[in-house]
């Protein structure tokens, strides 16, 4: 909503656009000594809206028996109540945004009352307000020193003061603001004069007024706002663009402009925990959408700014059933069992689906996902792509082009080249951390796609089609060597995943060579597309070598060098992998080159020293020399995705070495403050490219969170995996349930109440995951309930069981009581871990000596696999059901 800071003058009193309503009715009631229904005509209900400009204090009773935030709607304490001429009390509405008080003060003044507008300068507090929507600034600015942010908010009052606009980028980025001058309406800026990036402990500031070939790059402190203070800078850009209008704030624009049309997208849950079942089909009968208008969470809010044209994705709490349009303004339609206080809005259907269907996307974490628990939230601009793959095209077959909605990606000529903004959700960093069982490798399958091929779209409505879909495209980016995956454990180090000098024999001799770990070779490889770009003459090297390998298997003798001096010359006999055999013209041993080194100084990315060097440069030379065709291609940019499994694992400090800091986002090749580091081995440069994706997992039972390594934590964006139980529901949100003799296993009961159990007794970093009871479900969807039953006695017998021992290092009756196996004992229903007491006198005979043990020691003993309880439903039943229900 946009704010509004104006100050107006009324007989003397400088008050708030609230305060001023106050002050009016006061002082027009001292004036003409009005009545009560005198005020109702002087103040119109309509110059306020639904509520009017004030209200009688019958009437507000009443409203406060109603709702329970009624009074903070109203000037209602004692000193701010009214009374009218007739003795009526009054209380006067406070509920006023920018076009309503417009209407107000015409018509105060219309009235013979004198108001003055009068805009005072913006507190740091308010100019802050006007960036909290970004998420970037949002999450940096308390991370900023005091200098910092008092250096900014001088800045952006000194800006305004010259009548320059604010204005957020219009990219889908959405990070960094400007200040120049910007149109409302007008995807490109006129110009700019400034560039401010938030981010962590500081802003960067890029000016680019009076530095049109070099922009002026600094960290923004004190001195930049003390330099354009003292220079005429800001003076001199007002005098180049003029306006006649005030400046612009963030919030004088419309975000949704980065669409060719106005329309904006939300999201409305009519959940059915909310309606009745007859409520519902009334809804969708008369094509009506309902928020109560005490409805938590910002949703009630959300669903007023709602404007007609506008689209929202309908569902029946987490699902998806409706894709429409908004046709009308709020209002309240009579025919059901809802009042007055339900907010309703008339909509046309864009395309609806036969029934409400479960959203089964995994990233449940955007308010506007149907999985979230909200009413109604908008889709932010910058999140339109992800909408359109997981919802229109998913559900509905749609584009946000058939909608009438076009997204501009292409920057403009006042935005400078930034690394690509491709994938922006995605953090290139990222950890996925859980107890066992999760789905932490399912879901780094689909991070992992999503990351390579962000404009990836799986097939299917349902989980598992769109699983299948998202696994063939993953086996196919494997195949391209485009994701690839590595194992950390305790024994792996710098070598293995950077590069390390690696030994090979021939004949009696003993040769090192520099050997590319896992990491090194894909970011080598990603740089390779990091950058899009045409060129004629692609992989130079390659052709070049290529030829030359070609005409070596044709030659017995080998093929003939001679030195730049010309003084002399060697011989390549073999090529084989990396390993380029010659002789000198003198001497009978046999030496080598590799073809790696070769490349590097052939693209002049490593200068050669030391004895080899006339040979690398003799054989450059002659390889420049071949003749090769040109080639016409074009490179796109693509993604690269490196999956490390048990990260916690490894040693990072062994791992990465120096090139932890490299990883950092702000530090990867493309972005403006990127670190390039010499190799110990190799001597190489080398640098991380902004096209590179980690991925790592962790299992939280195996090393807490909070043991990680301080330089991984700082570097990663950690996404926890728990346990999930609507993975064991179906497509209607029916939790999935084992049907034996009349008999009913709830699967989602089960695994809810064996991690409360765990976490009361340890904690939920060591609770059971969901996958277990996959093979389960597999079982259930064929139909088949006697495997499915018999799938559940052998996941716990193999897989619960074993764990649980080790999560409590087999304390055996704390684990009875995760099984219930203390209730089944009172319910008549035998233990899956029955137990005995020691009878000491048996063991030890009849002595005193071992009256010093504890007297309640017992013996445990699992049931063994094939026994008849693992195939009856009360043994997993009475795992979540009580003593006391059953009695």
């Amino acid at each position: 909503m946009q704010k509004d800071y104006t100050k107006y003058q009324f007989e003397g009193t400088t008050y708030s656009k609230n305060r001023l309503i106050l002050a009016v009715i006061k002082e027009y009631l001292k004036r003409h000594q009005a009545t009560l229904p005198a005020l109702q005509k002087a103040f119109p209900k309509e110059l306020q809206g639904s509520a009017g400009v004030f209200c009688p204090n019958e009437e507000f009773n009443t409203k406060k028996r109603q709702s329970s935030d009624v009074e903070k709607r109203y000037f209602s304490a004692k000193n701010e109540r009214l009374v009218t001429h007739d003795e009526q009390e009054i209380v006067v509405s406070n509920q006023w945004g920018l076009e309503n008080t417009k209407r107000f003060i015409a018509h105060a003044t219309s009235l013979g009352l004198d108001i003055q507008p009068q805009v005072a300068p913006l507190t740091n507090e308010e100019i802050i307000q006007q960036f909290l929507h970004k998420p970037a600034f949002a999450r940096n600015y308390q991370t900023w020193p005091d200098e910092t942010l008092h250096a900014f908010c001088d800045i952006i009052r000194l800006a305004n003061s010259f009548e320059l606009d604010v204005f957020i980028v219009k990219m889908e980025a959405g990070n960094a603001f400007r200040i120049g001058r910007r149109e409302q309406g007008d995807f490109k800026a006129k110009s700019v004069f400034a560039t401010f990036d938030p981010v962590a402990n500081k802003i960067n500031y890029r000016q680019r007024f009076g530095y049109k070939d070099n922009y002026l790059k600094e960290e923004l402190s004190l001195t930049t706002f003390n330099r354009l203070r003292d220079n005429s800078d800001l003076q001199q850009f007002n005098l180049e663009y003029p306006i006649t209008r005030a400046a612009y704030w963030p919030s004088d624009y419309d975000e949704s402009e980065n669409a060719s049309m106005n329309a904006r997208i939300w999201k409305v849950s009519h959940s059915p925990i909310s309606f009745k079942e007859e409520t519902l089909k009334w809804l969708t009968d008369n094509s009506l959408l309902a928020v109560h208008q005490n409805t938590g969470n910002g949703s009630a809010d959300c669903f007023r700014k709602i404007k007609i044209g506008d689209i929202v994705n309908l569902g029946h709490g987490n699902t998806v059933y409706r894709l429409v349009r908004v046709s009308s303004d709020i209002e309240y339609v009579p025919g059901s069992d809802l009042d007055n206080q339900w907010m309703m809005r008339r909509y046309e259907t864009i395309k609806s689906l036969e029934q409400p269907v479960k959203y089964t996307y995994e990233d449940k974490y955007k308010r506007w996902s149907p999985r979230y628990n909200g009413t109604s939230w908008e889709v932010p601009v910058n999140e339109y792509s992800l909408f359109e793959q997981d919802i229109l095209k998913r559900y509905y077959d749609l584009t946000l082009s058939e909608l009438g909605i076009e997204m501009k990606h292409a920057s403009d000529e006042t935005q400078e080249p930034t690394a690509s903004n491709q994938n922006l959700d995605m953090s290139l960093n990222q950890i996925l951390f859980g107890p066992p069982g999760t789905g932490k490798t399912y879901r780094t399958i689909e991070l992992a796609v999503r990351a390579a091929e962000p404009d990836f779209t799986p097939h299917g409505h349902t989980r598992d089609l769109q699983r299948q879909s998202f696994k063939n495209k993953y086996d196919e980016l494997v195949s391209q060597e485009r994701i690839r995956f590595v194992t950390f454990h305790q024994s792996y180090g710098y070598e293995e995943f950077v590069e390390g000098l690696s030994a090979k024999t021939e004949g009696d001799q003993i040769s090192y060579y520099e050997k590319d770990g896992v990491f090194k070779a894909i970011c080598d490889d990603a740089k390779k597309y990091r950058v899009a770009n045409s060129t004629s003459a692609v992989a130079e090297f390659e052709a070049r070598w290529q030829q030359f390998s070609e005409k070596l298997a044709e030659s017995e003798a080998g093929i003939r060098v001679d030195t730049l001096s010309g003084k002399t010359f060697f011989t390549i006999t073999d090529v084989n992998n990396n390993t380029i055999r010659f002789d000198k013209s003198q001497g009978n041993s046999v030496h080598t080159m590799t073809v790696k080194t070769l490349q590097a100084a052939y693209n002049k990315e490593k200068e050669i020293k030391g004895g080899l060097q006339p040979y690398y440069g003799a054989l450059i030379k002659y390889l420049s020399e071949l003749s090769v065709e040109s080639v016409e291609g074009k490179r796109e940019r693509k993604n690269f995705v490196l999956v490390i499994d048990e990260i916690n694992r490894g040693n990072i400090s062994k791992v990465f070495g120096e090139l932890i800091t490299l990883i950092e986002p702000s530090k990867r090749l493309g972005r403006d403050e990127h670190i390039e580091v010499m190799l110990p081995y190799s001597g190489y440069p080398f640098s991380v490219p902004d096209n590179l994706y980690l991925i790592g997992t962790m299992n939280t039972a195996d090393r807490s969170l909070a043991l990680m390594d301080t330089a991984l934590r700082r570097r990663f964006d950690f996404i926890e995996m728990m346990p999930d139980t609507s993975v064991l529901e179906d497509e209607s949100g029916d939790a999935y349930s084992i049907l034996v003799d009349g008999k009913r296993i709830d699967l989602v009961k089960l695994l809810r109440t064996l991690n409360e159990r765990i976490a009361a007794l340890y904690d939920r970093e060591h609770t059971l995951g969901h996958a277990f009871f996959i093979p389960v479900i597999n079982a259930i969807e064929l139909n088949d309930h006697a495997s499915a039953l018999a799938e559940l006695g052998k996941t716990f017998q193999n897989k619960i069981i074993p764990l649980l021992a080790e999560y409590f290092f087999e304390d055996w009756q704390k684990i009875r009581l995760v099984l219930a196996d203390n209730q089944k004992e009172l319910m008549g229903i035998e233990p899956i871990i029955p137990r005995q007491p020691v009878n000491y006198q048996n063991l030890f005979g009849d002595t005193e000596e071992f009256g010093e043990f504890d007297d309640q020691l017992y013996e445990y003993q699992l049931t063994p696999v094939g026994a008849p309880i693992w195939d009856e439903v009360e043994t997993y039943t009475a795992m979540y059901s009580s003593y006391q229900a059953a009695g």
